[in-house]
């Protein structure tokens, strides 16, 4: 592999599944009549070739051009839709509404962007049969983990907000060319209904988490006095030292829904 090519993949995050027993395990996981079906971060078309023949649609997002490019070309008979884009700008409401049914979202996120393509999808899980993703391990388990982990935090907390995550499979480093230097898993995640949907929900978990192994009213003194903190933490029972790791989203809503309601009123 010439250096343009390593500095390509690179800039785009790029590690190519290869591993045909790991593809086929991850695609056990997936249903084999979908209808139809959007794939994020398709790259050599791996999971590709085999999706287009279950899906009735397939709709692939590529943000490398030389890939969409290769994956354009690749195929003569029942080719997929190809969008040349950036996954965590794609206009998604705009996309359901050019369609009769339901997707089933699957996709191999590039590394440097999972956590953005994650932030524009996850809000739309209720318009999507189901989603189904590889990410580097580490984020994975911080996807699942649950109040009291080391792993549990902002991102935790925002995900399962809006879905209920089952991590599926890990899959290592040899799965893939160039072989990253991290472990990677799948997972699923099934829409729930959202605690809430308030955009100011969403800064408040970032300044709860923002300094995870202080006390939250530690954190939260910057937005709020002090004494609204331990008048609200009483109310709920938590104890005035307590850490927003300590807390599921549910008692985290309660205590942002309390402290709004008391500002508003004040």
């Amino acid at each position: 592999m010439d250096q343009e090519t390593r500095n390509h993949r690179r800039r785009f995050g790029q590690n190519f599944l290869i591993d045909e027993e790991v593809i086929r395990s991850i695609l056990s996981d997936f249903p084999t009549q979908p209808g139809w079906v959007i794939e994020i971060g398709p790259g050599g078309g791996a999971l590709t070739k085999e999706l287009r023949q279950r899906a009735t649609q397939l709709t692939l997002i590529e943000m490398d051009p030389i890939a969409a490019e290769k994956l354009s070309e690749r195929w003569s008979e029942k080719k997929p839709t190809i969008r040349n884009e950036d996954a965590s700008k794609t206009p998604i409401t705009d996309l359901l509404q050019k369609h009769s049914l339901k997707p089933w979202v699957i996709g191999n996120l590039p590394y440097n962007m999972a956590g953005p393509i994650l932030r524009h999808w996850v809000p739309h899980l209720k318009n999507f049969l189901g989603l189904q993703i590889m990410v580097q391990l580490e984020v994975a388990k911080r996807i699942c983990a649950q109040p009291g982990s080391s792993d549990y935090g902002y991102l935790s907390s925002w995900i399962q907000n809006w879905a209920t995550p089952q991590l599926l499979r890990k899959v290592s480093p040899d799965a893939f060319r160039p072989r990253p230097n991290v472990q990677s898993a799948t997972l699923e995640l099934k829409a729930r209904t959202p605690v809430l949907t308030d955009p100011g929900f969403i800064l408040f978990l970032q300044q709860c988490f923002s300094q995870k192994r202080k006390m939250l009213i530690n954190n939260l003194k910057m937005l709020y006095p002090k004494e609204a903190l331990h008048e609200t933490l009483a109310t709920f029972e938590f104890p005035a030292s307590c850490r927003a790791e300590e807390l599921g989203v549910e008692k985290l809503a309660q205590i942002y829904t309390a402290l709004k309601s008391n500002r508003e009123n004040a």
